[in-house]
């Protein structure tokens, strides 16, 4: 039985993730460890799925799991979220649960990650807002070509059943 070989861009994926592993393991952020997560499969498709995230992966189960940045070994770019992003980000997410990530821990683990990512020739941007979300495509075509009246759907839905209903009846009754 033979393993597919990972193309070019999963390959190189998979060396920053054993070179990412080797740098950080034994780093602790409030409780959790860094990851650069594996590339999709064996291809990215040309680079175009080459996105890999990073994130603090809590050392005890049923902690959370952060994501705090991102690289691209395609486009040799990363994202990183500043300590104040990330807090936004589980304040969003969990309102008033305390954030527990140390300051001063993640500011140490983002320096040494930034440095490590240009090390490997990566352009590195760092994140300090909220990413802008935006609306996934084809969601605009969802909305109702009527202005979005209150009930407009369902009167149309119970017409139709309706109409349904009377055809039925007429078709069985002939």
């Amino acid at each position: 039985m033979t393993t597919a070989k990972p193309t070019l861009f999963a390959a190189r994926g998979l060396e920053v993730v054993a070179a990412f592993q080797v740098k950080f393991m034994m780093l602790d952020v409030s409780g959790h460890r860094p990851l650069l997560k594996d590339p999709p499969g064996h291809s990215t498709a040309g680079g175009k799925l080459a996105t890999q995230h990073i994130v603090l992966e809590p050392k005890e189960p049923g902690g959370t799991t952060w994501t705090v940045g991102s690289i691209n070994v395609a486009t040799e770019s990363a994202k990183v979220r500043s300590f104040d992003c990330v807090k936004e980000i589980h304040r969003m997410r969990f309102r008033d649960r305390p954030f527990l990530i140390d300051r001063q821990q993640y500011q140490s683990f983002l320096d040494a990650a930034v440095a490590f990512l240009r090390e490997r020739g990566m352009a590195v941007e760092i994140e300090s807002s909220l990413p802008e979300l935006s609306e996934p495509p084809g969601l605009a075509s969802l909305d109702p070509p009527d202005g979005g009246r209150p009930g407009a759907m369902a009167a149309t839905v119970a017409l139709v059943v309706v109409v349904a209903a009377v055809v039925a009846f007429l078709l069985l009754r002939s």
